[in-house]
């Protein structure tokens, strides 16, 4: 999961999805690179498929920048 903003300081949105997903047996991380967060996560997952570690990986992304923007600088 990648989320510019989390939910919370800990534990990541991951844990948080897994568990909502009831994915019990799912291993899940949050990837916080900022901007290049689905990138990384993407070539992260290949990577992973490739070596054979897993067979199907779910990436969630999200961003709400306008929380972050400062409207008076408009």
């Amino acid at each position: 999961v990648q989320s510019m903003i989390q939910d919370e300081i800990l534990p990541g949105n991951a844990c948080l999805v897994q568990h909502k997903l009831n994915l019990e047996n799912a291993g899940a991380w949050t990837v916080d690179t900022c901007c290049s967060s689905f990138v990384t996560s993407v070539v992260t997952a290949s990577n992973l498929i490739a070596a054979g570690e897993f067979k199907k990986i779910l990436i969630i992304t999200s961003a709400l920048c306008s929380q972050l923007a400062d409207y008076s600088d408009y």
